[in-house]
């Protein structure tokens, strides 16, 4: 279960539906590299795709810690989505929001 945390996406496993743990660290809170991706990812859907699962998220540019847009303008507005794999590895899922995606 992916859950918005508003400090990135927690993630959360469950064997039984019932009882629920919480991984460690959350995924897409630290902005990325990639244009427009220079702030922390929320809003998420997950696509599996040819054996591979991939997270799609929202960001929001303008809102960058370093160099915000004026609050409500376009640019504080204004959304892009994006693209990263996620990967599984000893019980815990991550992504790499700036390693390059391929995806048909």
């Amino acid at each position: 279960m992916i859950l918005e945390a508003w400090k990135g996406l927690s993630m959360y496993s469950s064997d039984d539906l019932l009882n629920w743990e919480k991984q460690p660290d959350n995924i897409l809170e630290k902005p990325g590299k990639g244009t427009d991706d220079h702030v922390m990812g929320g809003h998420c859907d997950v696509v599996v795709n040819d054996g591979k699962a991939y997270v799609f998220y929202f960001v929001h540019p303008g809102r960058r810690k370093d160099n915000p847009a004026p609050r409500n303008s376009f640019e504080d507005k204004r959304t892009v989505i994006q693209l990263a794999e996620l990967h599984y590895l000893n019980g815990i899922i991550t992504c790499d929001r700036d390693e390059p995606v391929h995806i048909n």
